[in-house]
């Protein structure tokens, strides 16, 4: 049986994330399934933007050909380890290192370009991240329902604890859902993290992660 309190959510530490350039990153010919707002196998007649694509690159279905193009516009430094607010995830060229060293499975990366807009420099040591990893389905059944209080002082409930399907998890290091933005690290992963103190990162057994 799959022990999942060795199984972590990678979460990022704070929200200072380089934001996606809407322009100039396009590719022709692809066609994406499910998109919101068009039809299913809508065939792009215009470049299609690499935003449009975020889960596909992120799970390693969609490769880029080309850098990656984002702008940070604040002031704080970015951390090891950043995202986007969609499905774009980022480590410093010194984690990536890191990690090639020790053998990290169900993981690559692509270069990418971030425009420091307040040092006015660029920035190209960052790579994204894409995931070859797998995660089954998620099992809300297994899931405990307990209340959780939000800000504003209303309580809701939620599910706490991530199983899933029949335990389905391929023992990757770096693992996501097909229809999941979030990234599942193993114990080992957690620990080479945790040990070299990687900036930005937030690592959560998934037993104790709440979701609705």
């Amino acid at each position: 049986m799959l022990d999942y309190s060795k199984l972590y959510r990678l979460g990022n530490k704070l929200g200072y994330n380089p934001q996606l350039v809407h322009t100039s990153q396009i590719r022709q010919g692809f066609t994406r399934k499910q998109m919101v707002g068009f039809a299913n196998k809508w065939e792009m007649s215009e470049p299609a933007k690499w935003s449009f694509f975020d889960t596909e690159i992120l799970g390693a279905t969609v490769i880029p050909d080309e850098p990656l193009r984002f702008i940070y516009k604040r002031q704080a430094k970015l951390l090891q380890y950043t995202k986007c607010e969609v499905c774009f995830h980022f480590f410093h060229e010194s984690v990536v290192e890191l990690l090639t060293h020790l053998g990290a499975t169900g993981i690559s990366y692509y270069p990418t370009i971030i425009e420091h807009k307040k040092e006015k420099r660029t920035i190209t040591d960052y790579w994204g991240l894409q995931i070859s990893g797998r995660y089954g389905k998620m099992d809300a059944l297994r899931s405990e329902r307990v209340p959780h209080t939000l800000p504003n002082g209303n309580i809701v409930k939620r599910n706490k604890g991530i199983y899933f399907e029949n335990d389905n998890w391929d023992g990757l290091d770096f693992s996501v859902g097909e229809h999941h933005s979030f990234i599942v690290v193993s114990e080992r992963m957690r620990t080479i993290l945790l040990k070299n103190k990687v900036t930005g990162v937030v690592v959560e057994p998934l037993t104790n992660f709440l979701w609705s």
